[in-house]
């Protein structure tokens, strides 16, 4: 659970129980071998979950169920910890070679680098007036606040990373004779090559969908496809907001009359973005980056795919954008209920298998972690068969497992 990436642990990580008594530090819940896990570490992790989802009593009715689930897994998530523990020790992994804690120090100083940068920018979003000294100091005082009000200090997060870099280790070593041959990926790709042709066949709008999907791999690519990028300029958001609830309702007479009402009210703004771009669109990034009012233009640099058959934007959009025939063709204004589009055809893309080379690496390595995963969690599995476990499910109020759970 808390091997999570450094913005999951910024945007989501607050401690119920920061701090407990002495008896959950005395109170064993579950024993793993030698090792035992305590109320206290239990209440640590599960306070997580509960905190999460603002659940302040785990007992009423309408969450019981859900948090007897929580707190099951969090106990074996735990015990699972301590085999990795015990796993580490057994093979002469837990105790770090000078390079590998300068390594660890160097990844630590380089998590806390990104930390200090993402605090800045909230400080001076709070008060843009802040000198770059200052803003600096206000983002290493949250970060401070930060570790403390979660249950860490600056030493003991360093702890828990260490922890996570043992896990590394065990889990590198345990895996290190695994491999991937060129010809199992390439047999790979021609299989996804095959589902991909026919998911699409099937269902033609599932394409823009995977183009938007982060992490998805494409293989296939269908007829009449263009990567478009376009510059947006919000109508106002009481604006925004009423035209939806009109769409919603059914009304769509009184949702043309607003949004033409609304556009009306942001065409001089869409009008000078317009002004400002040079005839053959050779300064689109840079005005776009600079005006577009798409919070999307962040997660996709490069664009959105266009298909015919997509269904992934707004008709006037999609028709607007497959309407360009040549890179660096550009639209006028197209009004649409989120307000007027900028649109620049980037490229039309060759239709087919991608090219094998260049997703070759990629998916080699994909194929390679997974292979790994799968190698690990049977041999963790047979590791843990052979410890001896034993949970106090009535201390953790959760039911005793049956067999064939």
């Amino acid at each position: 659970m808390k091997k999570l990436s450094i913005i999951s642990v910024l945007m989501c990580f607050t401690l119920l129980f920061s701090s407990c008594n002495k008896s959950d530090e005395k109170t064993v819940v579950a024993k793993v071998g030698k090792e035992r896990i305590t109320m206290a570490e239990f209440n640590e992790e599960y306070g997580f979950y509960l905190s999460q989802y603002n659940i302040e009593d785990d007992t009423a009715e309408d969450v019981a169920e859900d948090t007897e689930s929580v707190r099951q897994y969090v106990i074996d998530y735990l015990i699972d910890q301590k085999i990795e523990a015990i796993w580490a020790r057994e093979l002469g992994l837990s105790d770090l070679t000078d390079e590998e804690n300068t390594e660890l120090k160097k990844d630590y100083d380089e998590m806390m680098d990104a930390w200090l940068e993402y605090f800045i920018e909230e400080a001076l979003a709070s008060d843009s007036s802040l000198s770059e000294e200052d803003a600096k100091a206000e983002g290493e005082k949250r970060i401070d606040e930060y570790l403390e009000e979660n249950g860490y200090s600056n030493e003991s997060f360093l702890t828990y990373q260490r922890e996570l870099f043992v896990s590394q280790k065990l889990f590198d070593d345990i895996t290190k004779d695994i491999a991937v041959s060129d010809d199992d990926v390439k047999t790979a790709f021609d299989e996804n090559v095959a589902s991909a042709k026919a998911k699409y066949e099937t269902s033609p709008s599932q394409f823009e969908k995977d183009c938007l999907t982060e992490g998805e791999m494409i293989y296939y690519v269908p007829e009449g496809t263009k990567r478009v990028k376009h510059i947006l300029t919000l109508l106002e958001q009481e604006d925004l907001e009423a035209i939806s609830s009109l769409r919603s309702d059914g009304d769509e007479e009184g949702a043309n009359k607003l949004r033409k009402e609304a556009l009306k009210k942001i065409e001089d703004k869409a009008k000078a973005v317009l002004d400002s771009l040079n005839k053959d669109g050779s300064n689109f990034d840079e005005i776009m980056k600079e005006k577009s009012e798409d919070p999307g233009v962040a997660n996709y640099p490069e664009g959105y795919v266009v298909t015919k058959q997509g269904k992934s934007y707004v008709d006037e959009f999609s028709k607007a954008s497959l309407a360009l025939e040549k890179p660096n063709d550009m639209t006028g204004l197209i009004g649409t209920d989120t307000g007027y589009h900028i649109i620049m055809l980037v490229e039309d893309i060759p239709s087919g298998a991608i090219e094998y080379d260049k997703i070759k690496e990629t998916l080699k390595e994909n194929m390679l972690l997974t292979k790994k995963q799968e190698d690990y969690a049977a041999k963790f599995q047979e590791k843990k068969e052979g410890i001896k476990i034993k949970v106090y499910n009535k201390k953790l109020r959760i039911p005793k497992k049956t067999d064939e759970e």
